[in-house]
């Protein structure tokens, strides 16, 4: 999802990942490569269920507008 998400010709401003998951992810990395494309990157530490995720990541939204991603969508 992420790296289909850096390909788009209109970036986000904003990704929040609510990392709810057991599997260890390179946060670092990512972070990296989306300050290099001017997009901030930040990442919440969530109990799982997907609302109760969700619900977590939307106090963190300061945007009009959001779009919740699953990690098993790639954008084209």
């Amino acid at each position: 999802t992420l790296e289909s998400i850096s390909l788009q010709t209109k970036k986000p401003f904003k990704i929040i990942i609510v990392d709810a998951g057991n599997i260890t992810v390179d946060h670092q990395y990512f972070a990296h490569i989306f300050s290099l494309k001017g997009i901030q990157y930040e990442v919440i530490s969530s109990a799982p269920g997907l609302t109760h995720q969700r619900n977590t990541g939307i106090q963190h939204v300061s945007s009009t507008l959001t779009l919740f991603l699953d990690d098993d969508v790639e954008l084209n």
